[in-house]
């Protein structure tokens, strides 16, 4: 009976112990991927102020190309002439047919 009762304690305590050993590593596991989300998300957020600044960058420069001065100086520089007067083609008046 001495022996059966000492059996069962050792039991209890060896499942005991075995319970501490898995929460441990349990907890381990749950800290170890609550970092590594916490990383990733930190990743993600320096990717978005990046590509924010760099969408800034690009509208400036598109303002800076579409801008009727930056139009006019292209055209100075291809050598291009200012249209004193405007003629639009009316459909009767086609150049070409094709029959």
């Amino acid at each position: 009976m001495k022996r059966l009762k000492k059996r069962n304690i050792l039991s209890i305590k060896s499942l005991i112990m075995m319970f501490f050993v898995f929460s441990g590593a349990f907890y381990l596991y749950v800290i170890n991927a609550t970092a590594i989300q916490g990383y990733k998300i930190r990743e993600k957020e320096n990717k978005i102020t990046n590509l924010q600044k760099e969408n800034e960058t690009l509208e400036i420069k598109k303002a800076e190309l579409t801008s009727l001065y930056r139009i006019e100086e292209e055209v100075k520089n291809k050598g291009m002439e200012k249209i004193e007067e405007i003629v639009y083609l009316n459909d009767k008046k086609a150049i070409a047919y094709r029959k």
